[in-house]
């Protein structure tokens, strides 16, 4: 996360840290195989872990599409705008993925309509979405704590 939601980053970091959150997410993934083949008292988690799979997928998935927007459209985004959305989205997310504090439903990227080209746009609402994952995921993974 922190080195995705930069304007510009270091390939190699990128590459690494999207390499540890697909073997986290591998690593989810094959705990939930094992559920399935446990007796049915532990198979009643499987629902919450599927939502919890979905919910981790999910925010991945809208990490991948805002560095893929940031590769493809950066010269058309003023580096100012950029920084400012991404930096309040860098620290939304991560608050929403901290599970000692109380999920925030209210929690929204300011409203400055200063996107003035379309990539910009574009930009605003991936990172909508991405925080609106973010609480998602902090409120299915809270179903786990004890």
């Amino acid at each position: 996360m922190s080195v995705a939601l930069k304007r510009e980053t270091n390939d190699q970091s990128y590459r690494l840290a999207r390499k540890t959150m697909l073997d986290s997410l591998a690593a989810m993934t094959e705990s939930a195989t094992r559920v399935a083949g446990e007796p049915s008292r532990a198979k009643s988690m499987l629902p919450d872990l599927a939502g919890l799979l979905s919910a981790a997928y999910s925010l991945a998935a809208q990490i991948v599409g805002i560095r893929v927007l940031l590769n493809h459209r950066l010269a058309d985004i003023d580096p100012a705008f950029a920084d400012r959305l991404l930096a309040q989205s860098r620290a939304i997310v991560l608050g929403q993925l901290d599970l000692s504090q109380q999920a925030d439903d209210h929690l929204a990227l300011t409203d400055d309509d200063d996107a003035t080209a379309d990539a910009e746009k574009a930009l605003q609402l991936r990172c909508a979405e991405l925080c609106r994952d973010a609480v998602k995921l902090h409120e299915v993974a809270a179903l786990f704590l004890p």
